[in-house]
């Protein structure tokens, strides 16, 4: 759902809050339904980068880890053409995941700010796709297609090295 320039999505998830906590905090487990890799340094002003099936990475940094409560970060796409990017490039929108107790095991509510107009939609459609990927792996089913498999030409990366088997470290913050 989109409310005025947020994103903010919930969705109920057959799971503790400890142990869907776990599927954000360990970097094996948020690649398995977000992304390819993931590389993650679970702490304020840690790393925090996946990389896509399509090649492109988010970049950003951690804001704010509260286990088994909260996860904060900060997201956008690295290297970008620039009318692709949009305002939104590595690090340039915050992303909040919040857990709580629920009837169905837990609820995960999703807050994703700061992303540019044109992209809420895009980005809004993105996360529930993803979300219904992360639900799928926790009940032991395949994950499902990744939303983003197929970049936009516009969203190819600018130019990216060689592919490794975790994702590269984030560009500097400006």
């Amino acid at each position: 759902m989109i409310r005025g320039a947020r994103i903010v999505q919930q969705v109920p998830v057959a799971t503790s809050r400890e142990e869907l906590f776990t599927w954000f905090a360990d970097a094996e487990r948020l690649a398995t339904w977000m992304g390819d890799s993931v590389r993650l340094e679970l702490e304020p002003g840690g790393v925090f980068s996946c990389r896509l099936p399509a090649g492109q990475v988010w970049d950003g940094l951690v804001v704010e880890v509260e286990p088994p409560l909260r996860l904060v970060v900060t997201l956008g796409w690295r290297n970008p053409s620039p009318e692709a990017a949009q305002g939104m490039g590595g690090g340039m929108t915050l992303v909040e995941w919040d857990f709580a107790p629920d009837k169905a095991g837990s609820r995960l509510r999703l807050t994703h700010q700061y992303v540019p107009t044109p992209l809420l939609g895009p980005v809004n459609e993105t996360w529930a796709r993803l979300l219904a990927r992360l639900r799928n792996v926790i009940a032991g089913r395949p994950a499902g297609p990744h939303p983003l498999a197929e970049l936009h030409p516009l969203l190819q990366p600018a130019s990216e090295p060689a592919s490794s088997e975790s994702a590269p470290p984030p560009s500097e913050p400006s």
